[in-house]
Parts: structure tokens; C-alpha cells; sequence
């Protein structure tokens, strides 16, 4: 594969040139011209390396969808990626423009650089160096969508109505951060979410705290009162129920998280957390792969503007995210909060669920997994970290259940990827280095 590399180096200064021009189209998923743009433009991309390419409608944005063939007999290998990112409302708080890559110290910063464009572009260059070179592969085939940072709405009904065309051995994608060490990451799954708000309206309209306050209840307080009987002093999640289908960690779990390392210092040094300084690294990565959250993530109420505003306000809202861990239910976990609130009195709190999206995990003892190991291991002189799940959420279920084939990931961005916060970046070397990751996978899996 020496030659593979050597192509890869040669032209990386061209690789990074075509990321950019990816990079500057704001694909944001609720905007559908520049959506349609990037769509267009990955066909493309696929095409040019060999692919035979298809822009597919869905029930909600278009599918990138490319096949290519590759040595008879080797397992078919389907590669996921997603072209949309997460909106850069917060344009004050970058450095340097979100859609205007740019490039210092080493890294690439831009908007959709690590989730996920640079990420699925280096599998297409990986394919592009193969056959420049003359090596094989397994058969590929791509699928882009262009939804995920919005639940991936589209996508299990898309596989479902195309279970022939997707129809593969293994599904092999690149999302997420590295661990901590930078080292190459592979993942086995992944942690599901439901995304959904609590609504409290005491009144029609906001009134005087003087004159009305102590007479028209405070929504605020009420939300408040709800919000805290979800969970006990410890802050163990307090819903009936909530934990009783989790899947239980076995022998290969424990050994899995043996190996894996954390700097509780280097991270509450960095968040500004202290209480992080002593958590040792089983409990750290027990609680953010196996152990589902219930998390506050906005609260809205009132005046929240310059100053004090004396009103008692008609409406309160809390924003909310659940991380489910296998074998747990969007829907079953919603309605544990319900018959929670209204047991507890809390009838009038109002359920709206924005998304949802199912835990998936594969075997660490999984045929595919001990070759993909060994690929990126002779790709870059390192031994990779096994990781049994990801702490976020990621679309592998779809795979999963509608065609049910293992799902193997490699996340390919830097540990400190800043994904959907300011200033995301990828560091350069790493993203060639994911090129030449990719290529040997495929090319090693072409053998088999």
C-alpha cells in the first residue's frame, strides 16, 4: 500500500482544496437550495472516482446514493455519511467565518469540517487512490443523507423502501471525535436520543407581579416543581421504570473499558469542571456509554432581556434531551414521563417530542471488527481504541434493524473537533491520515 500513500501525499494539497469547496456550502439541513447544491456536488464527487451514481428523492431531503464493483466473492461494504451540519448561528463567537474554511495551526476550521464532511470525503479520496494505483477493493456502496443533525427523519424509511439496492455485508462510516489520545477510534454503537420540550402555561397573557403576583401562578415554579421530581438528590433519573430495560454490561464490556484511558485533570482543567479532576476512567466512560442521561438543556420564561422585568409570565418551557443506551425504547421511555408527570399532578406539563432516535450496538466479537482493527493499525503504526459505543447519537440502528448487517464506525476527526460549537476544526494530517485509514479498510476487506 506504500504506493496508496504515496499518491495520497502527492496530492493532498488538491484533497484539502476540494474539502474547502465543500466546506463553504452551507448545507444546513432546513435549507433546502443549499442542501440541493451539496447534494449535487457529492454525486459528483462519487462519479469522478468510479462510482455509479444515483440523486435520490426521500421523504424529506435527497440521498447521495453511489455503487461501485469491486473483487468477486469479497463482502460488500456500505458506506454512511451525512452532507448537512449543524447551523453556525453563533457567527460572533468564531474566529474566523463558519463557512469560509480557514486554515491555522495546523487545522481546517469551518462548519461541517469534522461532523462530517471532511470525514465521508476521506473515504471518496481513499476510493480515488485505489484505483489511481491499480489496487482493489471490496464492492462499495454509498449512502449520504443530508438530515442527520435533525434526527435522520428520512433515512430508516429510505433503507426500508431500498432494502435491495443497500443490501450489504458490513456498513462501515466515519463520525465523532477520536479518543482523547488522537489515536484511531473505532466505535461499536452508539447511544440513542429523544429530543423533546415541557410546556407550562398558567395564564393567556403575561400580567403585573405586584398586581396579580400570589394570584395567577407562576409557570416558572410550576415547570420547576416538575423538572425536580424527575430526578432524586444524587441526581439518579427518578422516573419509574427509566432504567429497567437497559442491556446489561458483560465480561467483554469490562475489558473493553479496562483499556481505555481518561484524564480527569486535562478535561476539568479545560471545561473549567473540578470535580472532574479525581472521576476515574471506568466511571467516566461507564457514564457515557452505558448509562442513559436526562439533561436540561434550555430553560425559557419571562423577560430575558437587559435588566428586570416585574411580571408574572404565562408560559415556561424546558428544552430536553433523554441519551438512551441498547435496548431501550423512544417511545416506551416517553411514556414513563408522562405517566410520571401525571401521577404526580403534574397533568397541565405539556409533552412536545421534536426527535427521536433508537441505541444501536454491535458484538466487539463481530467478524468484520478484528480485520478493520488490523487496516487502520497498518495505516498508521497505531494501535487503535475500541471503543463498545459512542456517547452520542448516530443513525446505525437504521442499518441495524432494516438490513440487518453490523455496523462498524471509525471516528476520523480530533478529539477536539469543537463539532456543533464554535470554531469546529479538523486537524489537517489527520484528515490525509483518514484518507490512507479508509483505503487500506477497503482494500484489506477486498481480500477477504
Amino acid at each position: 500500500m506504500d504506493d496508496v500513500y504515496r499518491y495520497i501525499d502527492a496530492n493532498r494539497d488538491r484533497f484539502i482544496a476540494e474539502l474547502k469547496a465543500f466546506l463553504r456550502i452551507p448545507s444546513v439541513a432546513t435549507d433546502a437550495a443549499a442542501v440541493r447544491v451539496c447534494a449535487e456536488k457529492l454525486t459528483g464527487a462519487l462519479s469522478e472516482v468510479g462510482f455509479k451514481t444515483r440523486l435520490m428523492p426521500s421523504s424529506g431531503n435527497p440521498m447521495v446514493y453511489g455503487e461501485l464493483a469491486g473483487n468477486q466473492g469479497a463482502p460488500t461494504v456500505l458506506v454512511y455519511g451525512h452532507y448537512d451540519v449543524m447551523p453556525a448561528d453563533d457567527v460572533g463567537s468564531w474566529t474566523s467565518p463558519p463557512f469560509e474554511p480557514t486554515e491555522r495551526d495546523g487545522r481546517i476550521f469551518a462548519r461541517g469540517v469534522g461532523d462530517n464532511k471532511a470525514q465521508h470525503m476521506a473515504h471518496i479520496k481513499a476510493v480515488e487512490a485505489l484505483r489511481a494505483c491499480g489496487k482493489t477493493s471490496a464492492p462499495i456502496k454509498f449512502v449520504l443523507e443530508g438530515e442527520e443533525e435533525t434526527g435522520s427523519t428520512s433515512l430508516p424509511g429510505f433503507v426500508r423502501d431500498h432494502r435491495e439496492m443497500l443490501q450489504a455485508d458490513v456498513c462501515f462510516a466515519a463520525d465523532g471525535p477520536r479518543h482523547e489520545s488522537n489515536r484511531p477510534t473505532i466505535y461499536l454503537g452508539c447511544r440513542g436520543v429523544i429530543g423533546f420540550e415541557l410546556k407550562v402555561r398558567t395564564a393567556n397573557r403575561d400580567v403585573h407581579s405586584g398586581n396579580r403576583g400570589n394570584v395567577v401562578p407562576n409557570p416558572g415554579w410550576r415547570l420547576l416543581d416538575a423538572l425536580s421530581s424527575m430526578r432524586d438528590a444524587k441526581g439518579t433519573v427518578a422516573i419509574e421504570g427509566f432504567h429497567d430495560d437497559i442491556r446489561p454490561m458483560g465480561e467483554e464490556d469490562f475489558r473493553l473499558l479496562g483499556a481505555l484511558g481518561f484524564d480527569g485533570a486535562k478535561m476539568g482543567k479545560e471545561l473549567a469542571v473540578p470535580e472532574l479532576d479525581t472521576m476515574a476512567a471506568r466511571e467516566y466512560h461507564e457514564r457515557v456509554m452505558y448509562r442513559p442521561t436526562l439533561n436540561i438543556s434550555g430553560l425559557v420564561s419571562g423577560h430575558g432581556g437587559e435588566g428586570i422585568k416585574n411580571i408574572v409570565p404565562a408560559t415556561a418551557t424546558a428544552k430536553m434531551d433523554i441519551r438512551l443506551v441498547a435496548d431501550q425504547s423512544p417511545d416506551k421511555i416517553m411514556a414513563l414521563v408522562r405517566r410520571h408527570l401525571d401521577a404526580r399532578g403534574f397533568g397541565d406539563v405539556e409533552i412536545v417530542v421534536h426527535d427521536t432516535m433508537k441505541p444501536s450496538r454491535t458484538s466487539s466479537g463481530n467478524n468484520f471488527v478484528a480485520p478493520i482493527v488490523a487496516a487502520l493499525r497498518e495505516a498508521t503504526g497505531q494501535e487503535p481504541v475500541v471503543l463498545p459505543a459512542l456517547g452520542g447519537s448516530i443513525p446505525q440502528y437504521a442499518f441495524v434493524e432494516g438490513l440487518g448487517i453490523p455496523c462498524i464506525w471509525s471516528a476520523y476527526a480530533n478529539w477536539d473537533e469543537h463539532n456543533h460549537a464554535p470554531n469546529e476544526n479538523m486537524v489537517v494530517e489527520l484528515f490525509i491520515q483518514a484518507i490512507k485509514m479508509s483505503a487500506n479498510v477497503f482494500h484489506s476487506l477486498g481480500k477477504a
